[in-house]
Parts: structure tokens; sequence; C-alpha cells
């Protein structure tokens, strides 16, 4: 059955008004919202030249009964879209609410596409979303990530350095594609990959950085090369360095500048996490050695690891999450 999150994020309003109605009863009701994202130069480690447009986005936003200052981005795992079918938010949302903060589920300009896009667009994008908190009242935003959202809102803190942000959270998060993956695959999987990205670097070099490449970075085995459109990951090689590419191609990274963060930082991770190993929840805590305060929230549970799937792991997560907020940011 599909979640309300993932009928609104795929068909849009008019199916999301019959989804929220029919699911009154059964979860938290949420509202869509658009706004716009601005466009500029893209700064970091970007490609000479690369800009960032603007872009129209979609999120879904919970409020609390009795609205205060205090509200939630949560910025998306993989491609950037809220609802990919294997996280359920509901759990989240009530728990959240319940105690009083707002919750805004945020679609990235990648969620429809990234075949072209830079990782850097999460700058504008969270923005996008942290502004549409505040026109609601909000002064006290906290980031939440899950999986590659964690670097996203990484990033979008260090580049912004905007007060009004209060604290991370790292929910099932990972350091960047490339770094977990030095811990999650085989010995010739990463000989594979880094050659492929050696591929993609002698692309970028030849002006020819909008050229597509594919690579199967999931596939437990073969050498992950496939054609573009194949089973894999389809992008421009210039895209491809800026998502899933060393700490010198891209600060998709966060290890790149995490010790430059002074907020304080929640890591809430599964010690059974299967793409995100632990090790990876324990560099991510590591990376932020200059915060405030930082917490590493181990989940013990066996049946529990990525994803927040409906049932235990996502109310433990939830739990988790709530608690730490509650202690360290309460709602005001």
């Amino acid at each position: 059955m599909r979640t309300v999150g993932s009928i609104i994020s795929r068909y849009g309003m008019g199916m999301a008004i019959l989804c929220l109605a029919s699911a009154a009863l059964a979860a938290p009701l949420g509202e869509f919202v658009v706004y716009k994202a601005e466009g500029g130069p893209c700064s970091g480690l970007c490609q000479p030249g690369a800009n960032i447009t603007g872009a129209t986005l979609s999120g879904l936003l919970y409020s609390p009964k009795r609205p205060g200052k205090t509200g939630v981005v949560l910025a998306p795992q993989g491609q950037g879209g809220f609802i990919d079918g294997l996280h359920d938010y509901n759990p989240l949302a009530q728990r959240l609410t319940d105690a009083g903060y707002y919750l805004l589920l945020a679609n990235m300009r990648t969620a429809s596409g990234w075949s072209y896009e830079r990782f850097e667009s999460a700058l504008p994008d969270v923005a996008a979303a942290v502004a549409t908190l505040k026109k609601r009242g909000v002064e006290n935003v906290i980031l939440l990530g899950t999986s590659l959202g964690g670097p996203r809102i990484a990033y979008y803190a260090y580049k912004s350095n905007d007060p009004s942000i209060k604290a991370l959270i790292f929910m099932s998060s990972i350091t960047s594609p490339y770094l977990e993956g030095r811990a999650r695959l085989s010995k010739e999987k990463i000989a594979a990959f880094d050659a492929f990205l050696d591929k993609a670097r002698r692309l970028v070099r030849d002006g020819k950085g909008n050229d597509m490449v594919c690579f199967n970075y999931f596939q437990a085995t073969g050498d992950g090369f496939c054609e573009p459109g194949g089973r894999g990951s389809t992008m421009s090689a210039a895209s491809f360095l800026s998502m899933f590419g060393g700490p010198t191609d891209s600060d998709v990274n966060l290890t790149n500048y995490a010790g430059q963060t002074k907020v304080p930082v929640a890591v809430v991770h599964s010690k059974h996490d299967e793409v995100s190993h632990q090790e990876i929840g324990q560099g991510i805590y590591d990376a932020f050695s200059n915060s405030k305060h930082r917490d590493l929230v181990w989940i013990d549970e066996p049946s529990i690891s990525h994803y927040l799937s409906p049932g235990l792991a996502a109310n433990r997560y939830a739990e988790e999450v709530t608690k730490w907020l509650v202690k360290n940011v309460p709602s005001k």
C-alpha cells in the first residue's frame, strides 16, 4: 500500500486531497506546500563554470496543534524525494507535532532527475525549505537528514552560517556515497569504482563533463560498469563526480567541513545498518569535533537497519529523534 506522502510526491495535490481524506484517522495530516529555490553560481568544489538554476520545489508540512517557534526540516535520502517507498515518516511527524514542533518533509530538485545536477544544489534547496518554515513564524530550525540527506544538511549549515539553525540530526545517515562505499563494498568493487571515477575525471578535464556515464553502485557482483540508460545510475560525468565522487571531487563528503560546525549534533544510527555501517555512524559523530554538544545514539534492535520501514523501525527512529530534541532543543 502506498503511503500518503508517496501519493503526494508522485501524483500531486489532486490525489493528495483524496488520499488525506481517506487516511485522516490513520496518520497525521500534512499540508502540501510549493516554494521557490534560488539559482546562482555553484560554490564549493563544483566544476569551473557550473551554475545552479532556480527551481520550484514541494514539500509536506506538518503543524503542531499549538504552533510554536521551533521547526524541523527533513532533507531526504537518495535522489532527494521525501518518500521513495522505503521510509515511513508518519511516526516521526506524529511524535514531533505532539511535542510541539513543525516538520517539513522537503523534496530536493534532484527528486525529479539528477542527471545534470550538482550536489551543491542542496544549498538553495534546503535554504528554500528553511525559508518556508520561517514564513510560518518559526525562529529556531533543526535540520534532519536521512542517508544522503545528512551531507545535504551539513553542507547547508556550513555554507549558510544561518543563525536560526539550532541543531543538526543525522538519522540513518552517511558521510557520503563514496565514503560509505569504502566500508561496504568489496575490494574488487572499490577498485572498479575508482577506475570509473578516473574515467569521469578525464571526461571533465577534456571538456566533456556533460557526457553520460553509468555505474551500478549497489550491485553486489560484477564491476559495476554499465551502458548509459542501463541498470545503474546514469548521469553526466560532472554530475556523477558531484554526487558520488571522493573528498577532492565534491563537497558531498561532509568530512570536508563538518569540523567547522558549532551547533549541537545528534547521530541516530542502527548498529545493524546494512548500507551505512557502524563505522560510518561513528565517523559522522567524529567529524563534528567542534560541535557545542554531540550525541551518538545507537539503535540496537537487530531487525532495524538503514530504512525507516513501517512498524518498529520507523517508530524507533522517531522515538529517539524526538527524545533528543525535547531534551536539547525544546519547542517554544
